[in-house]
């Protein structure tokens, strides 16, 4: 996604959490899936999406390691564990998003101040 589509009238949250978490569609249908303060294993997820498991576990790695979502594991009553994941709070994902804003605000604001100067440089003259 690119930052025009934040412009656009209509823009809505998919195209926030898009853009400044880089999530694909499938990322989304995923985080919408946990959104609503549920726990999923990977499997029940693969389910829902209709998506193989390797799919949906790289979609599950790009949440958790964007702070959108976490993993638990579980014990099994016979030995072993399993994961589930699930979505980190809404308030929490605000204020990330609030975070990555001002931080792209800033280096957009210092790319502007340098224009100039940058465009001299890889210009011939």
């Amino acid at each position: 996604m690119s930052l025009q589509l934040l412009t656009r009238r209509n823009a809505s949250c998919n195209e926030l959490l898009c853009t400044i978490y880089n999530l694909n569609p499938l990322d989304l249908e995923i985080f919408y899936q946990l959104a609503g303060g549920r726990t999923a294993g990977l499997d029940e997820l693969a389910s829902a999406v209709k998506r193989d498991r390797s799919t949906v576990h790289r979609s599950l790695q790009k949440l958790v390691g964007g702070g959108l979502g976490y993993k638990e594991v579980k014990s099994l009553k016979d030995g072993g564990y399993y994961h589930v994941y699930g979505a980190t709070e809404l308030s929490t994902i605000r204020k990330q998003a609030e975070q990555r804003v001002k931080d792209l605000t800033t280096s957009l604001e210092k790319m502007l101040h340098n224009f100039e100067s940058d465009v001299r440089k890889h210009c011939c003259t």
